[in-house]
C-alpha cells in the first residue's frame, strides 16, 4: 500500500521504536540487499523487521526492527489500524 493511500485516508506513521544491530561493515559503494517484512500487526502499531546483506557473498551485515504507530494526521494521535489496512498485509 503506497504512502499516498495512507495520506489520502488521513493517516500517517510515527516511528515508535528503531533497533539496529550491526554485524559487519559495508564499504563505501559496496552493493547490498535489503529484505523487509511485517512481523506483527497489533491494535495501532506494526512491527517491521529487516536484514541488510552484502550482495557479493550474502553475508548478513545488519538486522533489526522498527515499530510504527498509525496516527491521525488531523489529531496527531494514535489510531486503531482499520481492518481494510490489516487485510492488505495479512498472509
Amino acid at each position: 500500500m503506497p504512502m499516498q493511500e495512507f495520506l489520502k485516508a488521513g493517516y500517517g506513521w510515527y516511528i515508535k521504536t528503531a533497533h539496529v544491530e550491526y554485524k559487519r561493515a559495508l564499504g563505501l559503494g559496496e552493493r547490498f540487499r535489503v529484505a523487509t517484512w511485517i512481523d506483527a500487526i497489533r491494535r495501532n502499531e506494526v512491527e517491521v523487521k529487516f536484514e541488510i546483506s552484502r550482495s557479493s557473498n550474502g553475508k548478513l551485515c545488519s538486522d533489526g526492527h522498527f515499530v510504527y504507530t498509525l496516527i491521525s494526521l488531523k489529531t496527531g494521535r494514535a489510531e486503531v489500524i482499520p481492518d481494510c489496512i490489516s487485510k492488505k498485509y495479512a498472509i
